[in-house]
């Protein structure tokens, strides 16, 4: 006991308070707190209560106004539904501190609620006249098959459509035939929903540039001075290479789809193909050659127009004799061939004392490599004599003299042409293959002339 007053003297001396102090001092601040804590409970029920008076009382307010003009438009035979789900004024103050109320059904019945589903109107009692809801909303008499006479006839509906659905025979599995169908739909679709620049809506060309927001455009609006179609910014010349590269890799249709071509090329190759498509407009061949005609159409329009304007160019044939007259002028010579669907050009030229000819087909190059030409030059005085040439035909898109110039062809000095010659003329023949026999064209001796002796 002596140590315990002892021990509590010096902690009074050191703090200033005894331990019974301590704890009086704990217990009134303890009631202070439980005191302040039931004011603001009591104000804060006492507030909610005052608000759901008011809210009790407005709502009383807007339904008396709306049984009010409900009563002006449609008279006293207009029913008045009684939801529980607007409070009564007068509530117990146990009933004020419940947040929520459980909702009860209005006051109609059942045959009311039938009748309102199938006509729109109210029969309460026999003696009420029948008024629509809705004056402005004709209903369809009972007789129409898209009247409603029973409110669970569309539900019913409903279950029949799914049982008649599940009933339905299975489809058979798509052939290869209908999947390839689609997924050339689907790649039609894909070049429908190609990106378009939001300024000009016009598609994407190569160079595309950023407004200061990152929004992309156009080259033909960046030079026009547009601005941006998104933002109304200026179109920096800062440009959107990611977007350029995912364009450039995107394949879509040749732009000669509709005249034909049924190519998928890449975008940033379609400036190179147009300039070989076969089915782009094309201007006359010897446009080049002589500089002459301005004609441009249609590969398929070819044959009729050398046939209407250059007929003395339409002479030849493959496996016909033809003539050389003066060998020692310069000559040039162009015959355009028609083997079924497929043109050619057969040049034969004189120049720096030197015999050429060569074979064109008017394609692409892949097209032109399928075919082969062959010359014959002879005298028919001395049958065991011949000159024979074999090579593969060059493409419209390569200029005939470019190929004459770098000797891809059949290049024939006039001094050894000239021991062909039979009065006064040179005779040959030439031939257009497709399909050859790979030993008679052997691989190491293409391109090479060959004189035969039999």
């Amino acid at each position: 006991m002596g140590a315990e007053e002892s021990k509590n003297q010096r902690d009074a001396e050191h703090n200033g308070f005894t331990k019974s102090q301590v704890e009086m001092l704990l217990k009134q601040q303890k009631q202070m707190y439980d005191e302040k804590l039931n004011e603001l409970l009591h104000k804060q029920n006492q507030k909610s209560a005052e608000m759901r008076i008011s809210e009790d009382a407005i709502r009383a307010e807007a339904k008396k106004e709306v049984e009010r003009v409900l009563k002006e438009q449609f008279g006293q035979n207009v029913p008045s539904p009684q939801p529980s789900c607007i409070p009564s004024t007068s509530t117990t103050p146990t009933q004020a501190q419940v947040p929520f109320r459980s909702p009860t059904t209005y006051s109609y019945s059942q045959k009311d609620l039938q009748n309102l589903v199938a006509t729109g109107t109210h029969t309460s009692s026999p003696t009420t006249q029948q008024t629509s809801l809705y004056p402005n909303i004709s209903t369809p008499p009972a007789s129409s098959p898209r009247a409603v006479q029973d409110p669970f006839e569309s539900y019913v509906f409903v279950n029949k459509l799914d049982e008649a659905k599940r009933l339905q025979p299975t489809a058979p599995p798509a052939s290869s035939r209908d999947r390839s169908t689609s997924r050339q739909r689907n790649r039609n679709n894909e070049a429908d929903n190609e990106v378009k620049c939001p300024t000009c809506r016009n598609t994407y060309t190569s160079n595309i540039y950023q407004c200061s927001k990152g929004h992309s455009s156009c080259k033909t609006c960046k030079d026009n001075g547009r601005l941006c179609g998104i933002c109304r910014d200026m179109i920096t010349t800062m440009r959107n290479i990611s977007l350029e590269i995912f364009i450039a890799e995107k394949k879509v249709k040749c732009p000669n789809t509709e005249n034909g071509c049924s190519l998928w090329i890449k975008r940033c190759d379609v400036d190179t193909h147009l300039k070989v498509c076969i089915f782009r407009d094309m201007p006359c061949p010897l446009s080049d050659i002589f500089g002459l005609c301005l004609w441009k159409g249609k590969l398929t329009q070819m044959a009729s127009h050398f046939d209407d304007v250059h007929q003395m160019h339409r002479q030849a044939d493959v496996d016909k004799e033809m003539y050389l007259l003066n060998i020692n002028n310069n000559v040039n010579i162009v015959h355009f061939i028609v083997i079924g669907t497929y043109n050619f050009l057969f040049h034969v030229k004189i120049q720096d004392d030197k015999l050429y000819m060569t074979t064109q087909a008017l394609g692409t190059d892949n097209s032109a490599r399928k075919w082969i030409y062959e010359i014959h030059i002879y005298n028919k005085s001395e049958p065991r004599r011949k000159y024979q040439y074999m090579d593969t035909c060059h493409s419209i898109n390569i200029p005939v003299n470019e190929i004459i110039t770098n000797a891809r062809c059949a290049v024939i000095p006039l001094s050894y042409a000239s021991s062909f010659i039979n009065e006064d003329k040179l005779t040959y023949k030439f031939f257009i293959k497709k399909e050859f026999n790979n030993n008679e064209f052997p691989k190491n001796n293409r391109g090479q002339g060959a004189r035969r002796r039999t």
